[in-house]
C-alpha cells in the first residue's frame, strides 16, 4: 500500500481541518485512508528544529511522497536527500470568504 507523509510544523489540533480537507481530496480522487492509501502524521508543535528529524522519520516509514503544511515543514520536506524534489507538496488551502 503507498504511504503518504503529512509533515506539519504546528500541533495536531492546529491544523486538523488541513487533515480533514486533505483527506476529502484524496477520497474525491480514489484514495481512501486505511484502505488503499497510509498516511503517517508527523507535528513539531511549534518546535521547527525538529522538522528535518520528522521528514527523515516519514521517509524511514515508507512514504514516498511528503506532504507538508507550512513553509518551514515545506522547507524542510525539500531537504531530504533520498526525496525527489517533484514528490514533496506543499499543501496550500485557502479559505473562501464567507466559508467556515
Amino acid at each position: 500500500m503507498p504511504v503518504i507523509g503529512f509533515l506539519s510544523g504546528g500541533s495536531q489540533g492546529s491544523v486538523a481541518h488541513l487533515v480533514a480537507e486533505f483527506a476529502q481530496g484524496l477520497k474525491e480522487s480514489g484514495y481512501v485512508e486505511g484502505q488503499n492509501v497510509t498516511i503517517e502524521y508527523r507535528y513539531a508543535n511549534g518546535q521547527y528544529d525538529r522538522l528535518p528529524t520528522l521528514a527523515t522519520e516519514l521517509l524511514g516509514r515508507g512514504a514516498g511522497v511528503l506532504v507538508s503544511s507550512g513553509p518551514q515543514a515545506a522547507l524542510a520536506a525539500r531537504r531530504q536527500p533520498r526525496l525527489c524534489l517533484s514528490c514533496s507538496l506543499s499543501l496550500l488551502i485557502r479559505s473562501q470568504p464567507g466559508s467556515s
